[in-house]
């Protein structure tokens, strides 16, 4: 296998994985935390909807941990069997000689149904979803910090403002950059066929 395969990034993927399994608490403490803190500072002076602006990214920091928590529990079949045999996984998808994605997955790892890959699938797509208004909503929160620090706000508010917008605008960072370095290795080539490249055969006689 060669460094920056298939099986390497899901060998980088399962790590990744294993933290956030035994830290999912603070996907759902941080927005709780923002949320209390806005309701304890909604009555504080602040000449921009700063507050408006927490519950807001609360609520969407609460949808996208409940979309991860339910893709993780419905694709937990998935995790264990390609956390056992990861190379064969990978072996199976590029010996599949088919282009139909939902046959694909069926070979990849028998035994699992068609109907967990869809079940996890849409929970994915939810959370996608829920990150693509998350960045939206970083650009609306950058705005407003602007207008904190301009028109001004109550200390404690404009304080706590500016630790979730910093948080948001890192998170979306951090899954652009995600993103770029997944792409960068390949990763989405190798969704489609004739990647064998990525696994060196056996030597010529």
């Amino acid at each position: 296998m060669r460094p920056g395969g298939f099986a390497d990034q899901l060998s980088q993927a399962f790590h990744l994985l294993d933290s956030a399994r035994q830290y999912w608490w603070a996907f759902f403490a941080l927005p709780v935390l923002e949320m209390m803190l806005s309701l304890m500072f909604g009555t504080l002076p602040c000449t921009v909807p700063a507050i408006v602006w927490l519950r807001f990214d609360a609520i969407l920091a609460l949808g996208v941990a409940s979309t991860v928590y339910c893709s993780g529990q419905t694709l937990t079949p998935v995790y264990q069997k390609l956390r056992q045999d990861p190379m064969g996984a990978v072996q199976r998808w590029q010996a599949a000689e088919t282009d139909d994605l939902q046959q694909k997955f069926e070979h990849l790892l028998p035994g699992i149904r068609a109907e967990t890959y869809q079940a996890g699938g849409m929970a994915v797509v939810g959370c996608a979803a829920l990150l693509l208004l998350g960045t939206f909503w970083a650009v609306v929160g950058m705005m407003e910090l602007l207008g904190v620090l301009v028109l001004g706000c109550s200390p404690a508010t404009g304080f706590v403002f500016l630790c979730f917008v910093a948080l948001r605008l890192g998170t979306v960072i951090a899954v652009l950059a995600a993103l770029h370095r997944l792409r960068e290795d390949g990763a989405f080539d190798s969704c489609g066929g004739g990647h064998a490249q990525h696994i060196d055969g056996p030597a010529p006689a």
